[in-house]
């Protein structure tokens, strides 16, 4: 008979569903996140067909992006009462309405209503849904399946950009408003994936104090897998998470991360184009080359974070300490490539920009829940990687803007 001072534990398993949670969050990111990085290609010929100019659009990227980010205090509420995988499938079938209504869109400020505001939402609750969910199946290979997942989003990029432009050239926009309404629906199978852990991987332990010493993999799970008693004590949780200074640096952080990351990307087709005078063909080359080294930098990112580095002293074996200054000294970098930018003359400076930029920017996004989870602990992650997000969402508000504005 169990110990009634015993404590219910689960152990992440590392392997055996969680591959499929792994695939199942990768596939979400190609599309949901494939859509938005090419989305300057989109809105290209959007304001050309509404008239608009740049700051219409950068308040369409804008508005996006924040919806998207913020979204994610939401989806960690709603996840705890009827869990990631509904929480998921209502995300993609959000995303699937903006696009699907976007087809009827008049203006820019409908289609910063449809895709803004809409979509943003859906891909909000995919993200987060994805990300958590994926992050509570490992701990000793924690990284590299975050990297696997999210670099998921730089295969997107590389495939829709060129897809994109052709589907233009052929359908014109509103044929990859069609395209991407089928393709989130689709992602409803992938949403299918993301199943808590079995019940009978828990384990009863006495002591706890001896447990969290012992293994970092074994975290309570009432924190993140059980339905929470109403919106009250969702609220007593991140109130207190938020008198937290470690997080509350590591989200300024964050928020001015994206303010610097989102807005390049976004606008480099039209920089390249109306700029350089580089032909449409040529302006989609860049993203796609982006998309292909941001996947190379998540991958590699995410098998280096693991792993302890062969430093004089030993000053590489603390894996958390690693994590750490790989992700400074990457958006150091970032910072640097876009100080030169004014140095982008033509084709083949546009695209060594550009993988420079998706090389080194992967560390944002793939050691974002392992850094989060360094400093919080697994425990938080739910609530923690809500607040996070909602930081980053003021910064990618700010970003577009600010890029548009310059160009």
């Amino acid at each position: 008979m169990p110990n009634p001072s015993s404590t219910q534990r689960h152990i992440a398993p590392d392997g055996g569903w969680g591959w499929v949670v792994v695939l199942g969050a990768f596939l979400i990111h190609v599309i949901s996140d494939g859509f938005i990085d090419s989305l300057g290609i989109v809105m290209d010929r959007l304001k050309e067909e509404f008239h608009a100019d740049n700051a219409s659009a950068a308040l369409v990227f804008s508005v996006l992006n924040a919806v998207y980010m913020a979204s994610g205090v939401v989806a960690t509420a709603i996840a705890d009462r009827i869990g990631r995988q509904l929480t998921c499938a209502i995300g993609c079938l959000f995303s699937a309405l903006g696009c699907l209504l976007s087809i009827w869109a008049s203006s820019m400020l409908l289609v910063g209503v449809t895709i803004g505001v809409i979509l943003g939402i859906g891909s909000g609750l995919m993200y987060s849904s994805a990300i958590v969910c994926m992050t509570t199946y490992f701990d000793k290979k924690r990284s590299l399946a975050t990297g696997i997942t999210v670099c998921g989003a730089g295969v997107g990029a590389f495939l829709f950009s060129p897809i994109n432009a052709l589907v233009i050239d052929h359908f014109g926009y509103k044929g990859v408003f069609i395209l991407f309404t089928g393709l989130f629906v689709f992602c409803l199978l992938f949403a299918a994936t993301f199943k808590p852990i079995p019940k009978q991987m828990s384990q009863e332990v006495e002591d706890r104090t001896l447990l969290s010493e012992k293994s970092s993999a074994a975290f309570t799970m009432k924190e993140i897998e059980e339905k929470e008693d109403g919106l009250n004590h969702w609220l007593r949780k991140t109130i207190s998470l938020l008198k937290d200074p470690v997080l509350l640096v590591f989200g300024f952080s964050c928020m001015v991360t994206s303010v610097g990351t989102t807005g390049p990307i976004y606008f480099l087709p039209f920089y390249a184009t109306n700029t350089l005078g580089l032909t449409r063909d040529q302006s989609s080359v860049p993203i796609s080359i982006y998309g292909l080294i941001n996947t190379l930098g998540r991958l590699v990112c995410g098998f280096i974070s693991d792993r302890r580095i062969p430093l004089p002293k030993k000053a590489g074996d603390d894996k958390a300490r690693n994590r750490r200054c790989i992700l400074g000294g990457s958006l150091l970098l970032c910072g640097l490539f876009c100080c030169l930018s004014f140095l982008l003359s033509d084709f083949l400076s546009v695209c060594l920009y550009a993988g420079l930029f998706g090389y080194f920017s992967a560390a944002s996004i793939c050691l974002l829940s392992v850094v989060l989870v360094d400093l919080v602990g697994i425990e938080k992650l739910t609530n923690s990687f809500g607040i996070i997000l909602t930081f980053k969402a003021i910064g990618t508000m700010i970003g577009p803007s600010i890029a548009g504005w310059y160009i």
